[in-house]
C-alpha cells in the first residue's frame, strides 16, 4: 500500500474511532456540575437540561456526528468549560451546517497544523473560508467589574482594531492560503464583544471600512471579504440574525467574490448601494436557523 493510500486509510480509521466517542456523555455532565467555573456556558445548559439546554447539547452532538472530518481537538473544544474555547468550536461546526442549509458544496481543509483555512467551498463559487471568533476582551471585563459601565462608541472602535489584528497577524497565513491557490479568501467573524450584544446593526461598520479612513486599505489584499455574523441561541436552536449580519467586500482584494455567493445576507461594497438578500431568502423573523 502506497504512503498516500496508507495515510488515507489511517485517517478514515481515526475518523470512525472519533465518531464512536460520545459527546457530552454522563461523565461530562457529572464533571460539568462540579468543575465548570461560574462564568461557563455550561451553567446555563445544566439549569435547562430538560428543555433548551438539552436541545442545544443534542444539536451539537448531531452536528459533530455528521461532520465530515471530526477530530479529538474539536471534541475537546466543544466540551471545554471555558466559554471562549467552546464558542470557537461551535462556530466552526455551525458554519458547516449553515453552508449545508443553502446546499453549498464544501469540505474541511486538511493540514490545520500548517495554519490553513477551515473550509474549501466549491459551490456556489470556488473560495476558501476561515471561521474565527472574537470574544469580549479582558480589558472590558475588568472595566465592567470596576465601573459597571463602558463607552459603546469606544468599544466599537476597539472591536475594529482587534479585527485588524486578527486579519493582519492571527489569521494571515489562513487568508493568504486562498490567494496562493488563486482563489478568494473569506474571513467569517462571529462577534461576541460587549457592544455587539446591544443589537447594533453591523452596517454601521461600513463607515470604518469604506469611509474616509478606508480601513480596508489596512487589511491584507488577499482578504476578499469579511462576513460579520451575529449568531445567537434561542430555545436551544442556533441561528444567524439576517438583519444584523453582513458581508463586506474588500475593494482592494486580489480576488473578488461575486455578490451572488452570499444571496442570503446584506452585502456592502464601496462602489454600490447595499445589496439586499434575495426576496426568496428573506426571513420574516430575521433569523436564519441551522437545523439539528
Amino acid at each position: 500500500m502506497r504512503v498516500r493510500e496508507l495515510k488515507g486509510h489511517r485517517d478514515m480509521v481515526e475518523s470512525f474511532n472519533i465518531r464512536e466517542l460520545s459527546l457530552f456523555d454522563s461523565n461530562w455532565l457529572s464533571s460539568a456540575f462540579t468543575r465548570a467555573p461560574q462564568d461557563s456556558w455550561a451553567h446555563d445548559v445544566l439549569l435547562n437540561l430538560a428543555s433548551n439546554g438539552g436541545i442545544y447539547l443534542a444539536t451539537l452532538k448531531a452536528w459533530f456526528a455528521r461532520f465530515p472530518k471530526p477530530s479529538i481537538e474539536m471534541k475537546n473544544q466543544l466540551e471545554n468549560f471555558v466559554t471562549s474555547a467552546h464558542l470557537g468550536a461551535v462556530n466552526e461546526i455551525f458554519w458547516w451546517e449553515w453552508m449545508k442549509r443553502f446546499h453549498w458544496v464544501a469540505e474541511p481543509v486538511d493540514g490545520k497544523k500548517q495554519r490553513r483555512p477551515d473550509f474549501h467551498v466549491t459551490k456556489p463559487f470556488d473560495f476558501f473560508c476561515e471561521v474565527t471568533t472574537q470574544n469580549i476582551s479582558d480589558e472590558v471585563k475588568e472595566k465592567l467589574s470596576k465601573d459597571h459601565a463602558i463607552d459603546l462608541k469606544e468599544e466599537r472602535a476597539r472591536t475594529m482594531e482587534r479585527l485588524f489584528v486578527k486579519a493582519q497577524q492571527e489569521k494571515l497565513d489562513q487568508i493568504r492560503y486562498g490567494a496562493s491557490q488563486g482563489r478568494p479568501s473569506v474571513l467569517v467573524l462571529f462577534d461576541y464583544t460587549f457592544w455587539s450584544a446591544f443589537g447594533v446593526p453591523f452596517d454601521k461598520l461600513s463607515g470604518y471600512l469604506f469611509g474616509e479612513q478606508k480601513w480596508f486599505l489596512r487589511l491584507p489584499s488577499e482578504l476578499s471579504a469579511i462576513v460579520y455574523a451575529d449568531r445567537q441561541v434561542q430555545n436551544g436552536r442556533l441561528g444567524i440574525n439576517q438583519r444584523r449580519s453582513a458581508v463586506y467586500h474588500n475593494p482592494y482584494a486580489q480576488f473578488r467574490l461575486p455578490k451572488t455567493v452570499f444571496r442570503m445576507l446584506f452585502q456592502h461594497e464601496s462602489t454600490r448601494d447595499i445589496v439586499s438578500p434575495a426576496k426568496s431568502l428573506l426571513e420574516p423573523e430575521e433569523w436564519i436557523w441551522a437545523e439539528a
